[in-house]
């Protein structure tokens, strides 16, 4: 059963991406429970929202290294 995705730990780029690919994995399974499959779904939603904050914070970071140089 998935478990909520409103948890308040802190999770690294790489630990969210493996998340998300334990999720895809779970939900390719065609004998996955429909309910299942949309608490899935939403907790992927969620991981996908974090992992491309996660990139745009990266990528600031990049920027504003680069125009130090």
């Amino acid at each position: 059963m998935p478990h909520n995705g409103d948890s308040k730990e802190q999770y690294n780029y790489q630990e969210l991406s493996t998340k998300l690919d334990e999720i895809v994995a779970k939900l390719q399974d065609s004998n996955i429970e429909l309910d299942d499959a949309l608490e899935y779904y939403k907790e992927a939603s969620i991981l996908i929202k974090k992992l491309e904050k996660y990139l745009d914070q990266a990528e600031t970071q990049i920027h504003e290294i680069t125009r130090k140089f």
